[in-house]
């Protein structure tokens, strides 16, 4: 009678060999790997997400870093210049509700409320500004890069003709 197995025949040494196949990249599916990188690129963007929301929050959108920074609009600051006691539009006029700025071509809701952060409320004190004023304004956040405030004062002095007209009658 012969031994089912033969211990002198097998090479113990090629049996473990044969039961430690080494994988290779090249064998494993490609969905796997397309998985793999997906994991990774969403860790990226995760984190990313989370430095910019931390910078937001340490820093408001202002470039200089403060909540109201300083503005230079020349030898004029925004109070003297509110205050001016010799303006070209008539005081009277001037109601105490703020007018619709976003009448003027070029300001939306954002550039509204940051002229209203900075108490420009009327279209008589758009008009009374010097393009380059609003412009160093709008300079201060990051956000209006594409604002030309160039017609403004002419808007406005239009809008506020045109209310006073409206006011007469």
């Amino acid at each position: 009678m012969q031994p089912i197995l033969d211990l002198t025949q097998i090479n113990l040494a090629s049996l473990m060999a044969d039961a430690r196949q080494k994988v290779r990249p090249s064998d494993i599916p490609s969905w796997v790997w397309l998985g793999f990188v997906v994991f990774i690129f969403s860790i990226a963007v995760i984190i990313t997400l989370r430095r910019q929301k931390e910078l937001i929050m340490e820093e408001p959108n202002v470039r200089g870093g403060s909540l109201q920074p300083e503005i230079d609009f020349g030898d004029v600051e925004v109070a003297e210049f509110l205050s001016s006691s010799t303006p070209s539009v008539e005081p009277d006029a001037v109601t105490s509700q703020p007018d619709n700025l976003k009448k003027i071509k070029g300001i939306g809701p954002k550039i509204e409320k940051l002229l209203h952060d900075h108490g420009i409320t009327t279209f008589s004190q758009i008009a009374e500004m010097k393009a380059d004023a609003i412009q160093a304004l709008l300079d201060t956040v990051d956000w209006t890069d594409f604002a030309n405030p160039t017609t403004w004062p002419e808007q406005a002095r239009e809008f506020f003709e045109a209310s006073k007209k409206d006011h007469k009658q």
